[in-house]
């Protein structure tokens, strides 16, 4: 070749059709579950292997297909009075599970834009390991997605910042910023799912680095 040739900018999308997803999932799985869980175990910490689970959104290809599957972001009625619209583009709704120490993803999952994110996030604990630390956002501050990670294995703990609305109720006073608490499952949450306990423990640590609020995480 004399250097003039290029590779058109289609070649890969039409190399990875070409493919399939089947080839792609087997080496995903094959390297999240060998190269970041032996991470993990790796580098922990008090004996913890240390991961993340986050969701995000992406867009996908403006077929038929996809928006009726994926659906897209309503960005609701704007100024003027013009009436709701939606996305550009389809949108999936992904949640992936990292560690913490080497970046690397140990699971994902996804699918329509509709569906909360700590749905996808509940269907990822099977993954996580036994004695292991899952930090997640605190939005996840639920009894319906954290008490399903810490009875599906052993000592699988989770830790987040509480909002300032969180309540609870105190146990016992550890020491100085550091509390044992019960939060009450809400009859709502019991009545969609049937296993979950009236009253679930945590341990509330609170703190304040100097110039800000004081912050008060909740982790089991």
């Amino acid at each position: 070749m004399d250097g003039s040739c290029t590779v058109a900018s289609s070649a890969i999308t039409q190399a990875r059709a070409r493919l399939g997803a089947e080839p792609l999932e087997w080496l995903f799985l094959r390297s999240s579950e060998t190269w970041a869980n032996e991470s993990a175990d790796r580098h922990r910490w008090r004996d913890l292997a240390l991961y993340a689970v986050d969701g995000t959104t992406l867009r996908v290809a403006d077929s038929s297909d996809n928006r009726d599957h994926f659906g897209g972001h309503d960005s609701g009625r704007h100024a003027g009075g013009r009436a709701h619209r939606t996305s550009g583009y389809p949108m999936l709704r992904s949640v992936a599970l990292m560690a913490v120490r080497s970046h690397l993803l140990a699971a994902a999952t996804f699918g329509p834009y509709a569906t909360d994110e700590r749905v996808y996030a509940r269907s990822l604990w099977g993954t996580v390991p036994d004695r292991s630390l899952v930090l997640v956002d605190r939005n996840y501050l639920q009894a319906g997605v954290l008490v399903p990670l810490m009875t599906a294995g052993s000592e699988r703990h989770w830790i987040t910042r509480a909002k300032s609305t969180t309540k609870f109720a105190s146990i016992q006073h550890l020491g100085p910023g550091d509390d044992l608490v019960e939060f009450t499952v809400s009859s709502e949450a019991r009545q969609k799912d049937p296993t979950l306990p009236t009253h679930f423990d945590a341990r509330v640590i609170s703190y304040q680095r100097k110039g800000y609020r004081r912050r008060c995480p909740a982790r089991c």
